[in-house]
């Protein structure tokens, strides 16, 4: 990777730490490329225990914050959704 990469402002992931061998890949990218005062958010379950081996590592380089359903309206959907599938049809 070239050393002027470009740095952001805000970076988001999407379930992306499920598998535990690239987690210190994936921190050495963020440190690359993460802007000084910069916001990286994830969007993650927490299956497995991934999550926290994450959270683990990386507060070692960055200040980490857990919000838990973070909008109530998202969370409702995701309920409403996933029961939709458990209605039976007659």
């Amino acid at each position: 990777m070239p050393m002027n990469i470009s740095k952001w402002d805000v970076i988001i992931g999407v379930d992306c730490l499920f598998f535990r061998d690239y987690h210190d890949a994936l921190i050495t990218f963020l440190l690359r490329i993460l802007q000084f005062n910069g916001v990286c958010i994830f969007f993650q379950p927490k299956r497995s225990g991934t999550m926290q081996l994450f959270i683990d590592k990386a507060s070692h380089h960055f200040i980490v914050e857990i919000i838990e359903n973070y909008l109530e309206e998202v969370l409702i959907s995701f309920y409403l959704i996933n029961l939709s599938f458990l209605t039976p049809y007659f």
